[in-house]
């Protein structure tokens, strides 16, 4: 009966018991990685990666003319500019598309609501940001300067909808911050201050991107702004139905290797 199910005697036999083997060897590292996968996924659980993109649409540039005893400056001569390259000659123009992300952490501890009591701080939740627009790299051109900040309003000013994502970079001579502010004008999208763990473009009627640079010598400034185009958020639901997925196949092939050499299929 043996020699039947396993579809032959001597050494077709054990060719049939090696391949046996190695299907149940590969099926178990299979499993393995699967399974390492799954725990590296529950343990970043709480890391959100917020990725966007869209164009610069205007810019200026913010002389400092004048500074106080304490070097803050006092006088201003702003122009709008098409373009520039203000940090250290990587050049950026209005016009140039930028894609970049904010990775945060929805489950940060409230730091502090605003005084009207309609908004809620959290900072420290921005947890990583990149960004490149023209020639500019972030963090790349400019480190990182520590964890951004979220900011969640719900029925703020003028009934606004807001969920706010900064982080700011720098070094000896710069300093600058990058800015994602998705405004609803409707102030439909949150009903709570949670932090969200998904979001839709469709939901915003105002996605605002900022960019902030500034020069630490002569506290000169150069801002650029423009409107995200597109963001995307994975929900929790495709990860664990594509985690799912890969079990299903991984548990089709096993099934199908041991009825092959068992002999009952072609």
């Amino acid at each position: 009966m043996a020699s039947i199910l396993l579809r032959g005697t001597g050494t077709k036999t054990g060719e049939t018991l090696v391949n046996k083997c190695a299907v149940r060897g590969f099926v178990s590292s299979m499993t393995i990685l699967l399974a390492s996968w799954i725990c590296a996924t529950c343990a970043n659980a709480t890391q959100v990666t917020l990725s966007y993109g869209g164009m610069i649409t205007s810019g200026f540039y913010a002389d400092c003319e004048a500074h106080d005893a304490g070097g803050s400056c006092t006088a201003w001569d702003n122009h709008d500019i098409a373009g520039t390259d203000f940090l250290y000659g990587q050049q950026v123009n209005v016009g140039d598309a930028f894609t970049g992300s904010f990775t945060y952490d929805p489950r940060t501890p409230l730091t502090a609501m605003s005084d009207d009591g309609r908004s809620a701080v959290y900072l420290g939740g921005v947890l990583g940001s990149e960004l490149i627009t023209g020639e500019l790299r972030l963090p790349a051109s400019l480190p990182r300067s520590g964890n951004g900040d979220v900011l969640v309003q719900n029925d703020g000013l003028n009934g606004y909808d807001s969920f706010y994502l900064s982080n700011a970079f720098s070094d000896a001579a710069f300093f600058a911050t990058v800015t994602l502010d998705l405004m609803d004008s409707s102030g439909s999208v949150f009903d709570s201050f949670a932090v969200p763990v998904h979001a839709k473009l469709a939901d915003f009627t105002a996605p605002y991107f900022h960019i902030a640079l500034l020069r630490k010598s002569d506290g000169d400034q150069v801002h650029l702004y423009g409107q995200a185009t597109w963001i995307t958020v994975p929900e929790p639901s495709s990860l664990w139905l594509m985690l799912v997925g890969l079990f299903g196949v991984g548990f089709a092939l096993r099934s199908h290797r041991r009825v092959r050499s068992l002999g009952l299929h072609p």
